[in-house]
């Protein structure tokens, strides 16, 4: 099992720091990689010491500065509340990723909302079809056929 922890925190990191380039824009808006790596992980690893351990590493590495930040604490609760939409939705495990999706990118562009809901609206779209490509290759990865 700490192999496979290893190899996640990797991965967090990697996300990470992935989403502080420009490459993840497709048409003005930007793809939350690291939200969606972090639900995606979730879906096959139930375990929260190691979810709350991606989100540290993952907040660190997104917003290494002293003091406060409100977009770093909608991060963090728009993390959670994807993985209690995972875990506590009685729906198929798929079908409540993309729940789990849509909430958390909304939780994550609350300061948008009343000015660019068009966008958010996009941006939902966009980590709807970035989560699938991403369970997609995460069904090869943890080496299971279905998701239940």
């Amino acid at each position: 099992m700490f192999p496979l922890f290893i190899s996640e925190a990797f991965v967090t990191a990697l996300v990470g720091f992935f989403q502080l380039t420009s490459f993840l824009f497709v048409s003005s808006v930007k793809i939350d990689a690291t939200l969606l790596a972090l639900l995606v992980m979730s879906v096959y690893d139930k375990n929260w010491a190691r979810r709350l351990s991606w989100l540290i590493i993952a907040a660190v590495i997104l917003k290494f500065f002293p003091g406060f930040d409100w977009s770093l604490a909608l991060f963090v609760l728009a993390v959670v509340a994807g993985m209690i939409c995972i875990d506590y939705l009685p729906l198929l495990s798929i079908i409540s990723f993309f729940i789990a999706v849509a909430i958390s990118t909304f939780i994550v562009n609350f300061h948008f909302f009343g000015i660019e809901w068009v966008a958010v609206y996009r941006e939902v779209l966009l980590n709807s079809a970035a989560g699938a490509a991403a369970l997609f290759i995460a069904n090869f990865a943890y080496g299971k056929k279905t998701i239940r």
